[in-house]
């Protein structure tokens, strides 16, 4: 297979396989290197034999991706996860950073994995990444497991910089574009490359946070006081940055300070 990008694609339904193996052969930078029907089995085999990429179906009988997953986080393999539907699973996909694909599958999809892990794999030490995916691995499952409505912690991968932040660290976010850009309680402050729907759709409904206005997400433990300037109201964090909120939600944040 030379330099190929060697793949193993693990779903239980033939006719993915087929339609999978056809379009990356297409594709000349990778090679497929084993396809299976059970995740048992794809096991057993990425135990004994490196590979790049898995691109593994989430629902399975007997053992699930999120299974095969599980086993294979101490490995170097890119994991990727196949998936039809479920809002929920592809929330907890976005806010953990966590790599899918949508089925239908389609070379435009797969050639935007291969992109990503020539990314991060050039940028990104080997140990480091395995870590970080080990961690979005085990969220994944977790949030899976209890069907948590939000996530404890959140994911931010990019080119340069792999984070960690755990949910009740994060002071506010803020709309930049397809960025958002996050402070956490250390005042350090990080961009992602996501929008703020995407945390709004996960985070939404926890207790904590408010979209305060459709550019500002906050922490409400960390509003210090409302400041007034002019036709327009502020919410003043602990780190003293004003943020601008939105004649809808003045009443929330006036109750929850009184």
């Amino acid at each position: 297979m030379n330099n190929r990008i060697k793949i193993v694609h693990v779903d239980d339904q033939p006719r993915q396989l087929k339609a999978v193996a056809a379009l990356l052969a297409e594709i000349p930078e990778v090679a497929l290197q084993a396809q299976f029907t059970d995740a048992i089995k794809a096991k057993e085999f990425l135990l004994a034999n490196e590979t790049d990429i898995v691109i593994s179906d989430i629902e399975m009988p007997n053992k699930n991706g999120l299974w095969l997953a599980n086993q294979l986080k101490n490995t170097p393999a890119f994991i990727v996860f196949l998936t039809g539907h479920s809002d929920y699973l592809l929330k907890a996909f976005e806010v953990s950073a966590m790599h899918y694909i949508l089925k239908p599958v389609t070379k435009k999809a797969i050639l935007e994995v291969i992109d990503k892990y020539n990314s991060f794999h050039s940028k990104i030490e080997m140990a480091e990444y395995r870590g970080f995916q080990t961690e979005q691995v085990n969220e994944v499952i977790e949030r899976f497991e209890k069907m948590d409505s939000f996530p404890n912690r959140i994911f931010i991968n990019n080119l340069h910089k792999t984070s960690i932040l755990n949910l009740s660290d994060v002071m506010y976010m803020v709309s930049n574009g397809p960025y958002t850009n996050i402070t956490t309680v250390e005042k350090t402050k990080y961009v992602a490359s996501k929008p703020l729907k995407v945390y709004f759709d996960a985070i939404g409904n926890h207790p904590d946070f408010s979209r305060i206005h459709r550019a500002h997400f906050v922490n409400k433990k960390f509003v210090k006081s409302v400041i007034r300037e002019k036709h327009k109201i502020f919410a003043e964090m602990a780190d003293k940055e004003k943020l601008e909120i939105s004649p809808l939600k003045r009443n929330e944040i006036f109750e929850m300070l009184s």
